[in-house]
């Protein structure tokens, strides 16, 4: 019965593929779940970062932009005053983000010297050139440490 133990050796080699590509599914197919898991997870925390950040940072960078193209300089003191609070309020509560606190230090330190300065609301001045392009720079930290282009383009 020669042709018997073939077909049995057969279905023996059959069965042992079957069971193998079986074995390779499930370690294939579980390391792919977990993988997955842990991705959308990161997404998920990096989600939630940045929903806990970004009323303050967007709120911070609209303060400073509204400062940088005031038209005089009774303007700018009444802006300056909301920038001021969220400078030393919830802006400030972030400390781990150092590249938004130098660029709001930056900013600040740049708006403190031309409210000193009375030339800050002649159009095309250096020190208004230089606050708006600190206010551009707080603006690009802020956006760095939302993680914006991370986070959003995933979806």
């Amino acid at each position: 019965m020669p042709s018997e133990d073939k077909w049995e050796r057969y279905f023996k080699l059959c069965g042992a593929a079957a069971a193998i590509a079986t074995i390779l599914g499930v370690l294939f197919g579980g390391g792919f779940g977990l993988y997955t898991y842990y991705h959308q997870k990161q997404h998920e925390l990096a989600l939630m970062v940045y929903n806990l950040k970004k009323d303050a940072y967007y709120e911070l960078v609209d303060a400073a932009t509204a400062i940088a193209y005031s038209k005089n300089k009774e303007d700018a003191h009444q802006k300056a005053a909301k920038f001021n609070t969220l400078y030393f309020g919830r802006a400030h509560i972030f400390v781990v983000d150092h590249v938004v606190k130098k660029a709001k230090l930056a900013f600040y330190s740049q708006l403190d010297d031309a409210l000193k300065s009375g030339d800050f609301w002649s159009e095309g001045t250096a020190s208004s050139e230089d606050l708006r392009r600190k206010a551009v720079e707080l603006r690009n930290a802020c956006r760095e440490a939302l993680n914006v282009e991370e986070i959003f383009s995933e979806m």
